[in-house]
């Protein structure tokens, strides 16, 4: 563990483990290789690396405050020879210093001069140098005080969660394997874009898979290709080989690869091997986006880009298919509906939440979120295709939530608890499976890039 100068990294293990046992393991997590360096290292490299990136402004006094008081701390649990703390043996040279009291200090340094002896002057002039201390203290703070301080804050906070992680697998019957319980939650929390939308489920799921012979269902729901060819076309891509090509007027943007896609999912699978978690992974393109963001009567793209779409959007999945025999299951939605005899089930639940969201939103989301996504889509049309109405911005948002929210018909079709694993969509995370919220477990990871205007 990095040695901590303002707080002690040694007594925060004791008093948060009070068993020798579980701090044996945890000392064995925190020691365990990261690419040739210690994981407890790496955890205060994030440390740092998070709060350099956050300015003190406003809580620069409050830091501040905490700094002397953790310094002088420090002071007090330092001793010399004699038994003297470095804060008294401070404060005496202080009197000392401003009271011409040289003769007096020393002697209480030698231990000649007891309490009973001592001035009646003397109760304020140690008052007085204790005022002198703490200021001297404040003054004498630097940039990388701050840092330091704020980084081992930080470190402790991380510990501190990480001996949580390791209660709950204690608890849990997991003992025997808990340090590659700890080690496997703290690779995944090197990998995710966001925090989990309920850290339990990810930390149960993780538990039952590393204690099942069953394989872990990972799901990833996977959008078509949408590209907008001239700022006026429509033209939905069937592989997923880079593309360039026009966008508005004098532009040009560049689609990414999506091979990085199944490259990270494969990553992810691995990781989860090394662990001795088996899984299998099902791959479902949202086919009836197309009918969504475009449905009848619109008059943004010509009808025969929609159809072409659509011929497209079967190619696509064909393509994937053929191209990445490693990943179990890959279907449309649509098609996943009917083969498991859920279509009559999702469109219920569909269309009764399109109807609570055209009557204001409803119970699973507010009208202030749906307005929202509202705006984001009418500012992303718009600018597109320049002639776009709020109206279509409202119909088109209300279908693609009520698309998410009920994508828990899919995940309650598994056979165990699925883990979703996505890009974070911002505010819309939530809202995936959200009619059954604890139908899936969502860890979000970078899996695409992002399209480049060139």
């Amino acid at each position: 563990m990095p040695k901590m100068q303002y707080l002690d990294g040694t007594s925060l293990i004791e008093q948060t483990l009070t068993r020798t046992s579980e701090r044996k393991l945890f000392q064995q997590f925190l020691d365990r290789d990261d690419d040739g360096i210690p994981i407890a290292d790496r955890i205060y490299e994030t440390a740092k690396s998070e709060v350099t990136q956050v300015p003190l402004n406003s809580s620069l006094e409050q830091v501040k405050s905490e700094i002397v008081t953790a310094v002088i701390n420090k002071y007090k649990q330092t001793t010399n020879t004699m038994g003297l703390s470095a804060y008294e043996e401070a404060i005496l040279d202080l009197i000392a210093q401003t009271n011409n009291k040289r003769s007096l200090v020393g002697k209480i340094k030698a231990g000649k001069v007891g309490l009973e002896s001592l001035p009646g002057t003397f109760p304020k002039m140690r008052k007085n140098a204790e005022v002198l201390f703490k200021g001297k203290v404040s003054s004498d703070l630097k940039e990388a005080d701050y840092l330091a301080y704020r980084t081992e804050k930080r470190y402790a906070a991380m510990l501190r969660e990480y001996a949580h992680e390791l209660f709950f697998a204690v608890n849990n019957g997991l003992e025997e394997k808990v340090v590659d319980f700890l080690q496997l939650i703290y690779e995944l929390n090197k990998i995710k874009s966001s925090e989990p939308i309920t850290d339990i489920g990810l930390r149960r799921l993780i538990l039952h898979s590393l204690t099942s012979d069953k394989p872990l269902e990972l799901v990833h729901i996977k959008s078509l290709r949408f590209t907008y060819p001239a700022g006026s076309n429509l033209k939905i891509l069937d592989n997923t080989a880079a593309v360039e090509q026009a966008g508005l007027p004098g532009e040009q943007r560049l689609y990414p690869t999506e091979e990085v896609i199944f490259d990270r999912i494969g990553n992810f699978r691995e990781l989860l091997g090394r662990f001795g978690i088996t899984t299998r992974v099902t791959l479902i393109v949202s086919d009836p986006d197309l009918d969504y963001c475009f449905p009848d009567g619109q008059n943004i793209v010509p009808q025969a880009d929609i159809e072409n779409g659509k011929i497209a959007a079967q190619s696509y999945v064909s393509n994937l298919r053929s191209s990445h025999p490693e990943v179990e299951n890959i279907r449309p939605l649509t098609e996943y509906l009917a083969e498991n005899n859920l279509d009559q089930q999702f469109s219920k639940t569909f269309d009764s939440l399109v109807r609570d969201c055209e009557q204001g939103g409803g119970k699973f989301i507010s009208e202030r979120i749906l307005e929202m996504r509202v705006n984001q889509q009418f500012e992303h049309y718009a600018q597109m295709f320049g002639t776009y109405s709020r109206s279509l911005a409202r119909q088109t948002s209300i279908q693609q939530i009520s698309n998410l929210l009920s994508l828990s018909v899919i995940f309650e079709s598994f056979p165990t608890t699925p883990l979703l694993i996505i890009d974070s969509r911002g505010f819309e995370d939530r809202l995936i499976g959200g009619v059954k919220s604890d139908s899936v477990v969502k860890f979000f990871t970078k899996l695409k890039d992002p399209t480049v205007i060139v």
